[in-house]
């Protein structure tokens, strides 16, 4: 369909707010469960308008600030949606029970309308302005969990954004200086004559990246983070943000603000932030104790593998976009893999040696996480896989076989601790000092579901390219 009309943007975006609206006023009547329900009835809805955009509409330009939805724009946010929608479901019985619950499904969807229009944005300060807003939502998300550890979290989470936005305005103001335009088809033309100063502009501007995207050195409010935020929420804040970053970079780099003809700076330094998350996330996540701990350090470690698309230029554009959703969907299930297990252990410390006994206990949650954690080593079968063996590709085509090695070692070296995850919940005869935790009886619960659902989700599309093949993929997803 080449006429594309601007209500295929609004759509969603009008089906979220209005659900964000009445869920509120649900929850204000003190109708906690409808309000809930609302919202995430508005996010499926959202999921399956962006879904049917995405596959039959072209994405087209709205008045050179951003792209209406189509394409690879609206499959990225289709998930962004569907994540969204799975988080509110797999915290139903804290959403629905307690007084700040619809409120945080709310931020959650507001939120996820938020990096729906960071993917599409054509202009660096809309996608500044969006970024900003998205992470206002998430250090409410993460104060929202409520108790001092979560407070404390979301201040030092706010405070280290804080510095990366002075940094993000400072490099706005350097290019909007020079060049009197914030537009990327605008900042493309001016660029064209090269200047040092426009190159520490953008430098600048991908620290604020950096940051959002959780990668090294901005990684280290990510492990806190994850740590004490609700399991249900932070597999919204672990996946769909890094979804909107990656993809508003791969809207960056098309504009030739980081063209390597142009500014080999600035791939020099994708390149370095990429390697350096790479080892730090790995080499951190093998020391810890704490399996949402470990998620955040395999954050830091699986942006470093998306940013090796990046590094690679052209050629790695759509292995990127579908990195972004691939890892996306894996860590979003393993959250909510631990999320059914909080539910079901309720004396659980969140330890991995915590997990002792799962499989015999709750098979299906065990499966669960054994699915979610294969995915993100990069396990053939698994979703995680192509979008590895995609980027990794990327680079040595990209002559920059040093960086896919890099990626490759990497990956050994996270089955570590992956690995240590496996061995607690199937080890024969695994204890926990004072014994096992008693189990709820609550393995039936909407977390459970929702577990169970996106594990599912991950085999599928771990499978799907073997039968349908990867350039039906690669179609989908170009840019």
């Amino acid at each position: 369909m080449e006429n594309v009309t601007p209500i295929s943007l609004w759509i969603p975006a009008a089906i979220v707010v209005a659900g964000a609206v009445f869920g509120l006023l649900a929850d204000a009547l003190r109708h906690r469960a409808a309000g809930a329900g609302i919202i995430a009835v508005s996010l499926v809805a959202a999921f399956g308008v962006c879904g049917w955009t995405g596959l039959t509409l072209t994405p087209t330009p709205l008045l050179d600030v951003t792209f209406v939805s189509g394409g690879v724009l609206s499959v990225a946010a289709s998930v962004v949606y569907l994540i969204a929608a799975l988080s509110v479901l797999s915290g139903w019985r804290q959403v629905a029970s307690t007084h700040r619950g619809v409120t945080m499904a709310a931020i959650t969807a507001f939120s996820a309308l938020g990096i729906h229009v960071l993917i599409s944005s054509l202009d660096l300060l809309t996608t500044i302005l969006v970024l900003e807003t998205i992470a206002i939502a998430g250090y409410a998300l993460v104060s929202g969990a409520g108790g001092r550890r979560a407070d404390e979290a979301a201040l030092r989470y706010f405070i280290q954004g804080g510095v990366a936005t002075g940094f993000t305005l400072l490099g706005l103001a350097v290019l909007y200086g020079i060049f009197g335009s914030t537009n990327y088809l605008g900042l493309c033309n001016a660029l064209d004559g090269g200047s040092r100063v426009a190159a520490l502009g953008m430098v600048l501007i991908l620290s604020a990246f950096a940051f959002k995207l959780g990668a090294a050195p901005f990684h280290t409010w990510a492990p806190d983070v994850y740590e004490v935020t609700e399991p249900a929420t932070a597999a919204f804040l672990a996946s769909a943000p890094k979804i909107g970053a990656l993809m508003a970079l791969l809207m960056v780099f098309p504009a030739g603000l980081f063209n390597a003809q142009r500014f080999p700076s600035g791939t020099t330094a994708i390149a370095v932030v990429a390697a350096a998350s790479i080892v730090i996330g790995n080499l951190g996540g093998l020391r810890q104790s704490s399996l949402t701990r470990m998620l955040g350090y395999s954050g830091v470690a699986q942006v470093g593998y998306g940013l090796i698309g990046l590094a690679s230029g052209v050629i790695g554009y759509e292995e990127t976009a579908i990195f972004a959703v691939t890892y996306a969907l894996g860590v979003a299930a393993a959250f909510f893999a631990v999320a059914a297990i909080r539910e079901r252990r309720p004396q659980w410390d969140g330890s991995i040696a915590g997990l002792a006994g799962l499989a015999a206990e709750v098979p299906v949650l065990a499966v669960s996480m054994v699915v979610a954690v294969l995915s993100l080593t990069g396990i053939p079968l698994f979703l995680g896989f192509w979008g590895k063996l995609l980027v990794f590709t990327s680079a040595i085509s990209a002559g920059l076989t040093w960086l896919a090695v890099a990626g490759v070692l990497g990956s050994v070296i996270s089955f570590g601790y992956y690995g240590k995850v496996l061995i607690a919940m199937y080890a024969p005869g695994a204890t926990v000092a004072g014994g096992l935790p008693e189990p709820s009886g609550r393995g039936g619960s909407s977390a459970s579901v929702v577990a169970v659902i996106s594990a599912l989700l991950v085999v599928v599309g771990g499978v799907g390219p073997l039968i349908t093949g990867i350039s039906e993929v690669l179609r989908l997803f170009t840019l």
